[in-house]
């Protein structure tokens, strides 16, 4: 298992659901749900222990009258396919925070704040020869849907190749 910190801070009226799902003996699936969030600052650490996954740090802040989906499903152990939904978000500040621990992957930043009616954005950010790190953001946060994919896709690393 890896060390996980669930940290919560001012929720008001808030109902929140935190479902620990492994799905295989290298990755854990892990599904974040909250609903109906008002006024809420929330902190979501993943820190784990493995070198296999990375030290993830999703933050939001300022959230008001939002409902957040935050799914992580991994395929195998070579690949992690991630995907943040948001919905309903309104005049939210949203902080991504993706801070690897290992060597393979690099440290990445993903930070939105005071988004409101915004275009959407598509970032294709390649981390090493190991490695294809492809964020698709798209957002227009207010009462809008906004979807984050995060796919990363490990090449021949299974056999201490390249």
């Amino acid at each position: 298992m890896t060390s996980r910190i669930f940290h919560k801070s001012g929720v008001r009226e808030a109902r929140s659901v935190i479902k620990d799902l492994p799905a295989s003996s290298g990755m854990t699936s892990r599904i974040f749900h909250k609903s109906g969030v008002r006024e809420a600052r929330s902190v979501i650490k993943d820190l784990p222990a493995s070198s296999e996954m990375t030290s993830r740090i999703f933050h939001k802040s300022g959230v008001r009258e939002a409902r957040s989906v935050i799914k992580d499903l991994p395929a195998s152990s070579e690949m992690t396919s991630r995907i943040f939904h948001k919905s309903g978000v309104r005049e939210a500040r949203s902080v991504i925070k993706d801070l690897p621990a290992s060597s393979e992957m690099t440290s990445r930043i993903f930070h939105k704040s005071g988004v409101r009616e915004a275009r959407s954005v598509i970032k294709d950010l390649p981390a090493s020869s190991e490695m294809t790190s492809r964020i698709f953001h798209k957002s227009g946060v207010r009462e809008a849907r906004s979807v984050i994919k995060v796919a990363a896709v490990l090449t021949v690393y299974l056999t201490g190749g390249r």
